[in-house]
C-alpha cells in the first residue's frame, strides 16, 4: 500500500509541476484584467493556487477529455450508495486531494474565510468535476463529493489554526 500511495503522490506532483505556467499565465491574466498591483509573495501564492486548480482537474480528468453524451446516461445508471465499494486508500486520496485547495482558498480570497463557504466552493466545485466526468465515462461516485468537500473543510481547518498562530504571534511582539 506505501507502494501505490506513493505512486499516487508522485503523479500529483508531477500534474502539479507540469500546470505552473497555466497557472502562472492565468495569475498574470487576472491581474491585468482587474489592473491590480499585489506584493510578491501574494502573487506566488495565487499563482500556486491557480496551478493547484488546474493540477485537481488534470487528476480527475477534466482537462483533456472527449465529452461523449452517451457515457452520461451511463454514468447514472451505476450509481452506488456511498462508501459501498470504497477502499480506504481511494477515500483518503480524496480528501487529501482538496486539502491544500481549502488551505489556498482560505489564505487567499478574504470571502472565503469563512467555513461554511470553503465548505460551499468546495462542494460545488467537486459536483461539477462528477457531472463532468459523466460525460467522459468515469465513474460519478458520491464517495468523491463528500470526501472532496471534507478535504477542503480540513483545508480550511488547518488555515484557521495557522491564522491564529500567526495572530497570537503577532500579539506577542507587541
Amino acid at each position: 500500500m506505501y507502494n501505490k500511495v506513493m505512486q499516487y503522490l508522485n503523479m500529483g506532483f508531477w500534474y502539479v509541476l507540469r500546470a505552473i505556467p497555466f497557472g502562472l499565465a492565468i495569475n498574470i491574466l487576472i491581474l491585468l484584467i482587474k489592473r491590480t498591483k499585489i506584493n510578491k509573495q501574494v502573487f506566488l501564492l495565487k499563482t500556486l493556487f491557480y496551478t493547484y486548480c488546474i493540477a485537481i482537474l488534470n487528476i480527475t480528468g477534466i482537462l483533456g477529455m472527449t465529452f461523449n453524451f452517451s457515457y452520461f446516461k451511463h454514468a447514472f445508471e451505476n450509481l452506488q450508495l456511498p462508501f459501498a465499494n470504497s477502499s480506504w486508500l481511494m477515500l483518503f486520496l480524496n480528501m487529501g486531494l482538496f486539502i491544500p485547495f481549502g488551505f489556498l482558498l482560505s489564505l487567499l480570497f478574504p470571502k472565503c474565510q469563512k467555513a461554511y463557504m470553503v465548505f460551499l466552493v468546495s462542494l460545488v466545485l467537486t459536483i461539477v468535476i462528477e457531472f463532468l466526468q459523466a460525460f467522459a465515462g468515469r465513474l460519478t461516485e458520491f464517495d468523491d463529493i463528500i470526501m472532496n468537500t471534507m478535504g477542503g473543510t480540513v483545508g480550511f481547518a488547518i488555515w484557521k489554526c495557522y491564522d491564529r498562530y500567526l495572530k497570537n504571534r503577532k500579539n506577542e511582539k507587541v
